[in-house]
């Protein structure tokens, strides 16, 4: 028998107020896969990281103990503003050792750093055995650790993901890829284009409490992006112990309260679940120009000229 679902849902307005997502004790694989993956469904999944390793062990110290000279390479931006990751002003990455990126996550430069999808495998063995993403997907384990930090807005092109939470907490806003035209996408051959251009940080600001759900009170970036106001987010709170499930195409917004770390498993989506027209002709479009442009890459110059 699946699981028992729990549903609540936060009042809806016309200002396309936010509604909060299911939660799933402990589905097994099977019910997994039937019930939110092949249906595209996120959800956030309870009493699984709860009872790993991790859960209990991974504070700043251990990993530290256990990890600590392994190199790392983290990201770095002087404003804090991460939304100029995938811009053609490129990003700044740096490596170091782990303990002394733990050693900057508690200082006042803590905000301009941020490690994501670093191979867990690389940096620590004992730290993976400390995990249980097979229980889900064979997909690699990857970390990420930062404090304070706001993530930009954007999708999956091709994968499916689980975000394992072991320590800290994250606010994630999901939108359904039904919503692509409300996004803002970039250009589909854009180095960022699976990034929206409106501003995460400010998107997150226009958000106020109101009791225990988020609410959509303000305009974002001005009247720059003008269909955005009537985009209708889910709101998930992501607690230590929980699992969220992020379908191929969903967008997603993040941001970490204080000092978190989490784990994430990706897994090549199949094409029957993208979602058509947007933005799956975008990335099928995607695919296939960068596949010419290898292959013209590999030929002789007259060849590729007469081509």
């Amino acid at each position: 028998m699946l699981a028992r679902i729990h549903r609540v849902f936060a009042p809806m307005t016309q200002l396309a107020h936010a509604q909060d997502l299911e939660r799933v004790e402990a589905p097994s694989a099977e019910e997994f896969q039937r019930e939110f993956v092949e249906k595209n469904r996120p959800v956030v999944i309870t009493g699984v990281a709860n009872t790993w390793p991790a859960f209990e062990r991974w504070t700043p110290q251990y990993l530290r103990d256990t990890a600590g000279d392994s190199p790392v390479t983290v990201h770095y931006e002087e404003s804090g503003n991460f939304q100029r990751w995938y811009t053609p002003e490129g990003r700044d990455d740096r490596t170091l050792p782990l303990r002394e990126f733990l050693d900057i996550l508690e200082s006042d430069e803590h905000r301009r750093y941020y490690m994501s999808e670093h191979d867990l495998s690389l940096i620590s063995k004992k730290l993976c055995a400390d995990t249980g993403t097979s229980r889900y997907t064979d997909g690699e384990p990857k970390m990420f650790l930062g404090r304070d930090t706001c993530m930009p807005l954007h999708y999956h092109a091709t994968t499916e993901a689980i975000l394992c939470q072991i320590e800290g907490s994250k606010e994630i806003l999901l939108y359904s890829p039904e919503q692509f035209p409300l996004l803002y996408a970039h250009p589909w051959r854009s180095p960022a284009w699976m990034f929206s251009r409106v501003d995460g940080r400010l998107q997150v600001k226009s958000f106020t409490r109101d009791i225990e759900h988020l609410r959509l009170d303000a305009p974002t970036n001005g009247d720059d992006f003008p269909k955005f106001k009537k985009a209708k987010p889910t709101v998930v709170k992501l607690e230590a112990g929980e699992i969220l499930f992020i379908p191929v195409h969903w967008w997603h917004l993040t941001t970490c309260p204080g000092f978190q770390v989490n784990v994430s498993a990706f897994w090549k989506s199949v094409r029957r679940r993208y979602t058509f027209p947007q933005p799956g002709f975008q990335v099928l479009a995607h695919e296939w120009y960068f596949k010419l442009r290898r292959k013209l890459r590999g030929k002789p110059a007259a060849a590729a000229a007469m081509s």
